[in-house]
């Protein structure tokens, strides 16, 4: 390939390519509309991760591994009561230990002034304990040893008031209200339009089935345990201030942090290189984070704050608990006549958080009549906030068990009973679905699995005490999307440097989206910089709700191709450039040059048209969600195959199948393990995960990883996955979609309706574990052979 140098151009002729064409300041693109893809030398591809090499040899900077000349280190100290009110706070022993720097309180910590007017003040520690754990002080010295130590001296005196502990107790008609105001416990949800839903007449439904089910169905409270603690280091230059955090959201936490400090938001700069899980965890900033900032504007000096592993489990934010009531009713065909889901949601005394976990119910399947409410509880218990798929997993569980509940009463196999039920018109909005290949995930699966070889009838498959059986389950989770901004600057040695404020929290996300870099602009993968996780980048959505692919990728697709046709523009604009009288048309982007699409031979190296310019040449681009024709989502279809101990009720998934459609897959690797990640935390969901509480402290029991339990290598069987690998264009641009939770939210119900058919006893409660499952067990009659 012949390869213009720039000592082949006259730096005279540099002054006929047009700046403005060239800079940063130039219009943004901006997409509203789905985008074609032109070029796919490297999107689908199974590329190594980006930062895997940084992340195997320890030299991936997370937020704990910063390290900045005198910095300290603070330690919250939490409440021990579950309610009453701080009398007082003693700071006397702690603040004498030496090495202790500084000790804050209610007693020497007014709150902050609301920034805006009608705004909030915040209260850095609430006299007012509404729950265990509740932050009370915050401890700072010269080492992390003498800040823990100095926050067990810290005397808090409390004046304790009777509690309301967990979910069931709230309930209770007798229940003494734990707000204020005296208001009932229990509150029935309207603040969203669709967490109430009804349409047609669930009684007629009911009375016109001939078939009826009402059946209830119990969740834990789950708690977050990335490995990656929440952590922060604040550090001040001046008036600004820069903040290390741990975080799912740098633009929402730099806001946070701005209003609990009392200044503009402009003023603080958050970074988030790499994030070592969060699932949710890390959705909302911590409280260790605006401390570090306090502590470090007063002392003058980096502060460097986390929770420990307790405090996670204790003032982090849970997986609410559940409730669900189903109430189902089908002719002897197998269609739907009414269906009724309400669910009760744990809630915190004084948050509005509340689990959505009846709202996939409104339209999965066709129903003419159909009901759905949520109701949140409040009790003295922390914050409840999301948890992967937080809603979705709670919803598929209760509605796809019910119905295999459904398919068992009417004699029906359960992938038939979804089949006549199939709708491809969302029933709420009247709108087409994007893509619903549900029949085609759940053909593929079956066959996968073996789905011919469950045991029939139910019960039927054993070896010993040991029983075997399979169940399915439909997987969903909704496609969201939100404005993303994004540019691409191209160099003088020809690499391209994409920018975006997005955070990879260890999913992939730096290799994917240079990836969709590369192809957009045209460039080898190799001359792609990623920078992520820095307010000072363009704006990005959150890192939650599987949003990062389907709005940010879209950005950088639409700034790579505004940068390659300003490449093409100043290429052209060259006096004696190898194109002779070919148009823009007639050029193209490939492997980091500007060549003639027709004779890849003259071309123009990205390196000498950028060094002729004078300066980099950006394209930027602004991707604003636009689709009024469709209903898009994520489906899947999941197969469990499980051998159940009846000796002991210990549950075994030998085998995993699921089948799933996505939209374009950017990358097959990455995909992989997001649905492998996904299948892992639902078999642990279903075998494993429940954080349990003292009912007489509302205190966290299990708030470490030696007793909160999650999977091993041993506890996970085979695992297979496959998917549809075409994009679906009608869902938005690129045709790509999510696959980061959808994973999680059909694997659950499929182990429990294996469980059944291993055994014909049906679980409604999760987890599965032997202590639950066994008494079940016996009380059906079963025992082994």
């Amino acid at each position: 390939m012949k390869i213009l140098d720039l000592a082949v151009i006259s730096a005279a002729l540099i002054m006929h390519i047009s700046k403005k064409s060239l800079t940063r300041g130039s219009n943004m693109t901006t997409i509203e509309k789905p985008q074609e893809v032109t070029h796919t030398e490297y999107i689908g591809r199974g590329v190594p991760r980006r930062d895997g090499l940084a992340k195997a040899t320890g030299t991936a900077k997370y937020t704990f591994d910063i390290t900045l000349p005198d910095l300290v280190y603070g330690t919250i100290v939490s409440a021990t009561i579950p309610r009453g009110r701080v009398a007082a706070v003693d700071h006397r022993r702690a603040a004498a230990l030496p090495g202790v720097l500084l000790v804050l309180s209610s007693e020497n910590q007014e709150p902050t002034p609301a920034r805006k007017a009608g705004g909030k003040p915040y209260i850095w520690f609430n006299r007012e304990i509404s729950y265990d754990g509740q932050d009370v002080a915050f401890v700072v010295a010269t080492t992390q040893q003498i800040a823990d130590e100095a926050a067990r001296l810290v005397a808090v005196t409390y004046a304790e008031e009777p509690a309301v502990t967990t979910m069931r107790a709230a309930m209770q008609p007798a229940a003494p209200s734990v707000k204020a105001d005296g208001t009932a416990n229990v509150e029935f949800v309207t603040s969203d339009d669709d967490a109430a839903h009804e349409r047609g007449d669930i009684q007629a439904g009911l009375d016109a089935a001939q078939v009826v089910l009402t059946v209830h169905y119990d969740m834990p409270m789950q708690t977050h345990n990335p490995w990656e603690a929440h952590v922060t280091v604040a550090t001040w230059q001046g008036d600004d201030l820069t903040v290390y955090d741990s975080v799912q959201y740098p633009i929402g936490a730099r806001r946070t942090i701005a209003d609990a400090l009392g200044i503009a938001p402009e003023q603080v700069r958050v970074i988030a290189e790499h994030v070592g899980g969060a699932f949710g965890a890390k959705l909302s900033t911590k409280s260790q984070a605006p401390l570090a900032a306090l502590a470090a504007r007063q002392l003058g000096r980096p502060v460097r704050a986390r929770l420990t592993r307790e405090q996670m489990n204790r003032n982090a934010r849970y997986r609410p608990a559940t409730l669900h009531e189903i109430r189902i009713g089908a002719d002897l065909a197998g269609h739907l006549t009414a269906l009724a889901h309400d669910v009760w949601s744990s809630g915190s005394v004084n948050g509005e958080y509340y689990e959505r976990g009846a709202i996939t119910t409104q339209f999965l399947y066709a129903c003419p009549n159909l009901a759905s409410k949520h109701y949140r509880v409040r009790y003295n218990q922390q914050p409840p906030g999301s948890m992967r798929a937080p809603g979705e997993m709670q919803n598929q569980f209760a509605l796809e068990t019910a119905l295999d509940e459904m398919a068992a009463a009417l004699g029906m196999d359960p992938i038939e009973l979804r089949r006549i039920n199939h709708t491809d018109i969302h029933p709420i909005s009247g709108k087409p679905f994007s893509r619903k290949p549900l029949q085609e995930l759940l053909a593929r699966g079956a066959e996968m699995i073996g789905w011919q070889d469950r045991a029939l009838p139910p019960g039927s498959r054993r070896d010993g005490p040991r029983w075997r059986g399979i169940g399915c389950a439909v997987a969903f989770y909704p496609l969201w999307r939100q404005p993303a901004k994004a540019t691409i600057s191209i160099g003088a040695d020809g690499r391209a440097t994409v920018k975006s404020s997005t955070v990879d929290l260890g999913t992939g996300t730096y290799t994917v989206m240079a990836q969709v870099a590369a192809d957009g602009l045209g460039a080898h993968l190799d001359d792609i910089i990623m920078e992520l996780g820095d307010t000072d980048l363009p704006q990005a959505p959150i890192a939650g709700g599987s949003m990062t692919v389907p709005s940010v990728a879209p950005a950088i697709y639409a700034a790579g191709q505004d940068a390659r046709a300003k490449l093409i523009a100043a290429a052209l604009a060259l006096p004696d450039n190898p194109f002779g009288e070919l148009g823009a048309d007639y050029l193209t982007t490939v492997g980091g040059n500007v060549c003639a699409s027709a004779d890849p031979t003259r071309a123009l190296s990205f390196a000498a048209i950028v060094q002729a310019a004078g300066e980099d040449i950006t394209g930027t681009a602004e991707y604003k969600p636009q689709n009024d024709e469709y209903e898009a989502g994520n489906f899947g279809a999941h197969f469990a195959e499980v051998e159940v101990d009846v000796q002991t009720g210990y549950v075994t998934v030998t085998r995993f199948v699921a089948v799933h459609d996505s939209g374009r897959v950017l990358n097959a690797n990455t995909f992989r393990s997001q649905l492998y990640g996904g299948i892992i935390w639902g078999i642990s969901n279903a075998l494993l995960e429940e954080t349990r509480v003292d009912a007489r402290r509302g205190r966290v029991l299990n708030p470490n990883l030696t007793d909160y339990l999650v999977p091993t290598a041993l506890d996970v069987g085979q695992i297979e996955v496959a998917w549809l690998s075409e994009p679906d264009d009608n869902a938005g641009p690129l045709g790509i979609k999510s696959v980061g939770e959808v994973g999680i939210t059909g694997t659950a119900p499929a182990i429990g309706n294996a469980i059944y058919n291993a055994t014909g006893v049906r679980l409604r409660r999760l987890p599965f574990r032997p202590q639950y499952v066994l008494p079940e067990l016996i009380a059906s009659g079963i025992t082994a052979d």
